[in-house]
């Protein structure tokens, strides 16, 4: 399994006696720190680069007075954590293996500020080992004489300052002078090609074994294009170029396809949803009326039993009146009978029938009205239900069927797109085994006692790096799909045809920004070492008024800028120290600091306001 390389930065914290702690935390992705001027950005971006080998201590600001030791944690992408110390004062650095929170239970290992050969105890060999770099030497000149190669030569194209950022001359010459360009240009070669250079005096004896070696490579040369001819020839059947195009125009046609169905499937269960939340409520209306009407039934029974109540008492009055007085049958006397008025109690009786059955006349149509009511309600969810039915009848029948296909369909042009690349891929490397081959031929002969072998920046080196630099100056509206090229004579870009530092400084540091991020990119999908890291200090500098000769970058730019930070880099570290900030909508995004400058108001700056 492939070591996972490169490292990120978890935090970094100030410490001193008697001092409120300083610290930032930092996530994988974009990070932007951004607001007013003079709140310790710029000494953020010199603290990151010190604590990463930098030999310049950050500057002594007012603010960082107090302060004598910074620490700075990191993770690699296996998970494992390390928390680096360096000293003001003396410069000196520490390593702990462990995160910033569990320092205090280890002893560090004090290692060295500078890179040393043949030794893996500073702090340069340390994060190139988590680059997964090999890289041991780089040709200083012409003689062939050699130095290290270290992390600052990564830290040279990753950590762009306030002033390189703008800077006319190619980031990838560093701030050393002439004297040092042969290096940094060397240096810059074997970050993007991943050789070494070779510089060493060869014998006679050597001749003839090196001789041997190229033979032999050109024989494995050989074997590998004659494979490549062989596998052209069996995929014959590939269609050319023009296919492809007609291919890709297919694949974004199906694609509109599936992505307009999905649409029309959503609208559809959308709809279908809301009508299914109306035949609940049909349905509830349907049961409430229905108990209502059950309680009317209920109370309909009650009266008619209370009719039948006031009927038997009639009856009982009627057998009353009936009676004949009698004598008593014991003592034969007349007995004294209290007096009945018989006829009002038949007129109560008659007043109570009217009035029961008037309300059971009245609850009857009650009872019909809601009847005839709940006859409606039905038939309108009847309706509903069939509109339901015809909604769900689309969904199954045919738009997830329609969807389904064309899936398929995309899954076969993609394959067929695959092989094409497979086609395009192998004669690629035909094409540079072929050119290997003759460069190796000529080897042969051209051997001398002292020989510096420096390896070239090839056209398909310089051209990806280029795609990747046009690629990100479009995306970020600085330019429509832009020439981008590069001059192996200043070994820096042309846009369009006009040499970088001919533009004015912003949309040079937009332009030197981009040269950065492309080769974080650009190495990452060759496997090439790097740290994924890329710090920017004032990307998107402030422009004078257009009367000072300057062109002012639009807000366009600034927001394409930020978004597409936001949503390329998920998998890397990119630090933005900047005035301008971030659209709103990004902020849940990425892990953003705004400083205020105001004691009052959010967070003032990096260092804690006394």
């Amino acid at each position: 399994m492939n070591k996972l390389y490169g490292f990120k930065i978890n935090k970094i914290i100030m410490i001193g006696p008697n001092k409120e702690d300083a610290f930032l935390d930092f996530n994988v992705g974009l990070n932007v720190i951004s607001g007013a001027s003079d709140t310790g950005k710029t000494f953020i971006f010199q603290v990151i680069d010190y604590m990463l080998g930098g030999g310049k201590t950050p500057k002594q600001i007012e603010e960082a007075k107090g302060y004598d030791s910074i620490f700075i944690e990191i993770e690699d992408y296996e998970c494992n954590i390390y928390t680096l110390r360096r000293d003001l004062v003396d410069g000196k650095m520490y390593k702990y293996n462990c995160s910033y929170c569990l320092k205090d239970t280890i002893t560090p290992e004090n290692i060295k500020e500078e890179h040393r050969k043949n030794s893996i105890n500073n702090i340069s060999s340390f994060l190139l080992d988590l680059c997964n770099s090999r890289y041991t030497s780089i040709v200083k000149n012409k003689k062939g004489e050699t130095r290290s190669f270290t992390y600052r030569d990564f830290a040279r194209l990753s950590l762009l300052g306030e002033e390189k950022i703008i800077a006319e001359k190619s980031i990838i010459l560093g701030n050393g002078g002439y004297s040092k360009y042969p290096e940094y240009k060397n240096a810059f070669k074997t970050i993007i090609t991943g050789l070494e250079d070779n510089c060493k005096t060869i014998s006679n004896e050597e001749k003839k074994m090196n001789n041997i070696k190229i033979e032999a490579k050109i024989e494995v040369l050989d074997n590998l294009i004659t494979n490549y001819i062989q596998e052209l020839q069996e995929k014959n059947n590939i269609s050319d170029e023009k296919s492809q195009y007609d291919i890709e125009e297919l694949i974004k046609d199906i694609r509109n396809n599936i992505n307009c169905k999905k649409e029309n499937l959503k609208d559809c269960d959308a709809k279908r949803q809301t009508l299914l939340k109306e035949v609940i409520d049909k349905d509830t209306s349907i049961q409430y009326n229905n108990e209502v009407i059950k309680k009317f039934r209920l109370l309909k029974n009650n009266y008619l039993s209370d009719l039948k109540r006031l009927e038997f008492i009639d009856d009982a009055n009627y057998y009353i009146n009936q009676l004949d007085d009698v004598k008593c049958p014991v003592c034969s006397s007349e007995i004294e009978l209290e007096y009945i008025n018989t006829s009002k109690i038949e007129d109560s009786i008659f007043a109570e029938k009217n009035k029961l059955n008037k309300k059971i006349i009245e609850l009857e149509e009650v009872m019909l009205e809601i009847e005839n009511n709940n006859i409606e309600i039905i038939r309108i969810r009847d309706e509903i239900k069939l509109k339901v039915d015809r909604l769900t009848e689309e969904i199954n029948l045919k738009l997830k069927p329609i969807i389904d296909l064309k899936v398929s369909e995309l899954a076969e042009i993609l394959e067929k797109r695959e092989e094409i690349n497979r086609v395009k891929f192998i004669e690629d490397k035909l094409e540079e085994a072929k050119k290997l081959k003759n460069d190796l031929s000529s080897k042969k002969v051209n051997i001398n006692n002292v020989k510096v072998e420096l390896n070239k920046i090839n056209d398909e080196n310089s051209k990806a790096l280029c795609l990747e630099i046009s690629n990100l100056l479009d995306k970020w509206n600085l330019f429509k799909s832009p020439q981008v090229s590069f001059d192996l004579k200043t070994y820096d870009l042309e846009i369009n045809g006009k040499k970088k530092a001919s533009f004015g400084k912003g949309y040079r540091a937009i332009i030197n920004s981009a040269l950065s991020l492309a080769i974080m990119k650009y190495n990452i999908l060759r496997g090439l070492p790097h740290p994924k890291i890329v710090v920017i200090d004032s990307p998107l500098i402030t422009f004078k008024e257009k009367d000072s000769g300057e062109e002012k970058i639009s807000e366009v730019v600034k927001s394409s800028f930020y978004k597409y930070l936001a949503e390329n880099f998920k998998k890397q570290q990119v630090i933005v120290l900047e005035n301008a900030d971030p659209q709103k909508e990004l902020l849940d995004k990425i892990n953003y600091y705004h400083f205020t400058k105001n004691k009052n108001n959010g967070r003032y700056g990096f260092f804690p306001v006394e």
